[in-house]
Formats: structure tokens, C-alpha cells, sequence
């Protein structure tokens, strides 16, 4: 190999690192700060550099009663948009609920919001006949709530929120909540135990 062949793999080799790290920056923008906890099972789940302003408007409770994040200060909050007929969306309530079930007791809860047309009529025994017990199941069936958040693409889209209800990021589609990863990205959020 000549030197001029040398010089000339090493400015392709260092041409591929620049469009590589521009590739991962564009990936998961707003990740600098925090970066660090979208690894692993979590790798696209994009963490803003400083939480967002949680949404104003709200969805409805399972008594029909009006919900906003609001109501949920003192918590950190995984809200999960999701459907009936949304099979990934289903693929992913099991990791759900167990990660609801490891972190109960965390000032944590894991908010299920479905944005099925039918609200609770359909949704409530879909969710019975799943088995799905220790997850809050909340309606959004006109999307009103789940267009505040500008949710872009499909569904699911899981979005968290920090105790003071600012949004401190998301992921679109399926994800495995229940791994070291989700929990160490839930409890870097959980408010300081005493």
C-alpha cells in the first residue's frame, strides 16, 4: 500500500466516523444531557435536554371524570398511547404491567391511554380480557390530548413525565419496559425518597 493510498483510507475512515456521530446526533435529538439513559432496550427513546412543559389539555378517567397530567404531581408518570386495534401497542402491555409492578410504591405510574373511538365501552373489556389488573387505563377518543403532544406517528408512543409534569421525553413504537434499561431511565426521574 502507498502512503498516498494510506492517507487516503484514513480520511475515508475518518469521513465515515463524522457521518456516523451526525447520524446518531439526528437519531436522538435533544439527547446530549441525558443521553446516557437512552442505551440498551431504550436506544431510541429520545430525552430532551430540558423537560418540556407538560400538556394543558387532558383525557377522561375510568368514572368519565376529566384527567389532566396535572393531577398526577408528586409522580413521575409513563403515559403510553395506545389502541385495541394496535398490535404492537398490545405486544408491549405485558412489559407494561410488570414494570408498573416492580416500581409500585415509587411515586411512579404508568398512565394507559387508549385512543379507540369507542372509549371506555370497547376498551374496558378488551382490557379484562387481556388480564391487564395494575395499569390505570385512561380514554382519549377524539385525540385531542394525544395531537397537544404532537404525536407525529402512530401509536404506541410512550412519553415521560417528571413529578413536576414536564415532559422529559419519548419514544414512538414498541418498546421492552421491562428491563434494567426502562427502570434506570423511570428512576432517574422518581422524586428523592426521604
Amino acid at each position: 500500500m502507498t502512503v498516498r493510498n494510506a492517507i487516503a483510507a484514513m480520511f475515508g475512515i475518518g469521513l465515515l466516523a463524522v457521518v456516523y456521530v451526525i447520524f446518531a446526533a439526528a437519531r436522538n435529538p435533544g439527547s446530549a444531557d441525558r443521553g446516557d439513559l437512552a442505551i440498551g432496550a431504550m436506544a431510541d427513546f429520545i430525552v430532551w435536554d430540558r423537560p418540556r412543559p407538560g400538556p394543558e389539555l387532558g383525557f377522561t378517567g375510568a368514572e368519565g371524570e376529566d384527567v389532566t397530567i396535572a393531577d398526577f404531581r408528586g409522580e413521575a408518570v409513563l403515559l403510553n398511547l395506545w389502541a385495541t386495534w394496535c398490535a404492537p401497542c398490545i405486544e408491549e402491555m405485558p412489559a407494561l404491567q410488570a414494570l408498573q409492578e416492580d416500581l409500585s410504591g415509587e411515586s411512579f405510574r404508568i398512565a394507559a391511554v387508549s385512543v379507540d373511538r369507542e372509549g371506555a365501552r370497547k376498551v374496558t373489556p378488551f382490557v379484562d380480557q387481556l388480564g391487564v389488573e395494575n395499569l390505570s387505563i385512561y380514554f382519549d377518543p377524539t385525540m385531542a390530548f394525544a395531537r397537544s403532544l404532537k404525536v407525529q406517528a402512530g401509536i404506541p408512543v410512550t412519553i415521560l413525565f417528571d413529578p413536576r409534569g414536564r415532559e422529559v421525553g419519548r419514544v414512538t413504537g414498541i418498546a421492552d419496559w421491562d428491563t434494567p434499561e426502562a427502570k434506570t431511565l423511570i428512576a432517574s426521574v422518581l422524586p428523592e425518597q426521604e
